[in-house]
């Protein structure tokens, strides 16, 4: 079983002046992505991410609501899909040891590279102690998976939604 580890000196430094206010902010912006699919829109591995300064890495509690603000911008998608002109893939990727790093990805055929569909090798689609909370924040047939990368020990978290896009891996 795979989880996350906590690192505080991957954390900014000092105290979070405004916590709650903070919080609301993470919550709301994540609210007001703006999506607007439709002929000519196209997303080349498009991310969002809810905790850039990586405040998730002092603790659960700390990383927590990042997750969930991660897990609301993917309802969003969800929301739109009957909207996509094109077929399109979305997922989240939870980093098991930065939390500076996870993020909500779009992506769709672009201009920019041939690297469309996504396939993502490696990945064991069970075995992650996230799925349990994934499946509580979104609906629908939630698959969580887990890959190692090469230049680090720590653990990536992938997470799909099945009928919604196109599935990774």
């Amino acid at each position: 079983m795979y989880g996350l580890s906590f690192d505080s000196a991957r954390a900014p430094r000092g105290k979070l002046r405004g916590k709650r206010a903070y919080f609301r902010r993470v919550a709301r912006r994540a609210e007001e992505v703006l999506l607007a699919p439709g002929a000519g829109q196209w997303w080349d591995l498009w991310h969002y991410h809810a905790d850039w300064p990586g405040w998730g890495n002092r603790g659960w509690r700390w990383r927590e609501p990042h997750l969930r603000a991660l897990c609301r911008v993917l309802r969003r998608i969800t929301a739109a899909q009957s909207a996509f002109t094109t077929p399109f893939q979305s997922w989240i990727l939870v980093d098991g040891s930065d939390a500076g790093q996870d993020a909500t990805f779009l992506h769709t055929p672009n201009p920019n590279a041939d690297n469309f569909p996504l396939a993502s090798q490696g990945i064991e689609w069970c075995g992650s102690r996230l799925e349990h909370y994934f499946r509580s924040q979104l609906a629908g047939d939630v698959r969580v998976g887990v890959s190692r990368r090469e230049d680090d020990p720590g653990v990536m978290h992938w997470v799909s939604v099945q009928g919604v896009g196109l599935p990774i891996g």
